[in-house]
């Protein structure tokens, strides 16, 4: 019901659909099978791969997954030369009171908020950075105790001027593993909330889906496995918390190493969750255009 009611004003807010089929749908045709690893854009912009986030003991998982999910794209655009990327990261905080507060009325008792809501958000409210501020200091990172404050209050009302800086262009509704494929292929990180859980053990970069986690990741990865095929990366907002083998190999011989928190899974699995229809890319620009990503392909 929740998703139901955000995607008209969703779509009024942003001036265009907020459904992939509707809107990105040319993507799936004009895709292929090369891998797209987003962390790439973090490798190229300061040698080496970020460490994982993680939310600690607040059940704050989708402002971690959207947060990343923007923070991927900040950082993609700086890669390909198309904007700057600021030295600090996104404020997960101003994610999730903005959207439990400014969009769900303060309607959840406890932790938690909604995918559809922070995609609003993202459109109407938008990010700050962990950063010193005329009105607040918030360079020393993330605050459990400034996440709880703010998602029973909301983003302050004198930083909310600040935080419209930066706001996304575009987000969509996700509901396929082709719909993913293609989102993830041109470089629109996608924010998947869903209830499947996994183990926590790697076997060959892969959890095994298992039992139910109520959560919110993002998708930052795609390649095609040698014996499982499509396949996704997915990072988490747990710390470095995976053990196992966490080199990877896809299809055409080139082996990779998951960045902390990351695992994969199969499209299958991915599609489960995407039913669930609470799952959002974003964009940087109007709309989703195909883009040239040949500084972050790899394969054919």
């Amino acid at each position: 019901m929740a998703v139901a009611a955000a995607l008209p004003r969703i779509e009024l807010a942003q001036g265009r659909p907020a459904v992939f089929a509707t809107i990105a749908g040319h993507l799936i045709a004009a895709d292929d099978d090369r891998t797209v690893l987003f962390w790439k854009a973090e490798e190229k912009l300061f040698g080496a791969k970020k460490p994982a986030w993680n939310q600690k003991s607040v059940g704050s998982c989708v402002s971690f997954g959207w947060g990343r999910a923007i923070q991927d794209l900040i950082y993609l655009g700086a890669a390909a030369g198309k904007n700057e990327a600021p030295a600090q990261e996104i404020c997960t905080e101003c994610i999730y009171g903005g959207s439990r507060v400014e969009i769900g009325g303060g309607r959840i008792f406890g932790d938690g908020s909604v995918g559809a809501w922070a995609s609003e958000e993202q459109i109407k409210f938008g990010n700050l950075l962990y950063k010193k501020y005329p009105e607040l200091d918030l360079s020393s990172g993330y605050s459990e105790s400034r996440a709880r404050e703010w998602g029973d209050q909301g983003i302050p009302d004198n930083l909310e001027p600040t935080a419209r800086i930066m706001i996304v262009k575009t987000t969509v509704l996700v509901q396929s593993k082709e719909e993913a494929w293609a989102a993830i292929g041109n470089a629109y990180p996608i924010a998947v909330c869903s209830n499947q859980g996994f183990t926590m053990t790697l076997v060959k970069g892969f959890c095994q889906p298992s039992g139910s986690w109520g959560h919110c990741m993002e998708l930052r990865g795609r390649f095609v496995s040698p014996d499982k095929g499509r396949s996704f990366v997915i990072q988490n907002s747990w710390g470095n918390y995976l053990t196992g083998d966490t080199k990877v190999k896809d299809v055409h011989g080139e082996e990779f190493e998951l960045p902390q928190g990351c695992f994969c899974t199969t499209a299958d699995v991915v599609d489960g969750m995407l039913k669930l229809r609470d799952s959002f890319a974003v964009s940087d620009v109007q709309g989703l255009p195909q883009q040239d990503l040949d500084w972050l392909t790899r394969g054919t």
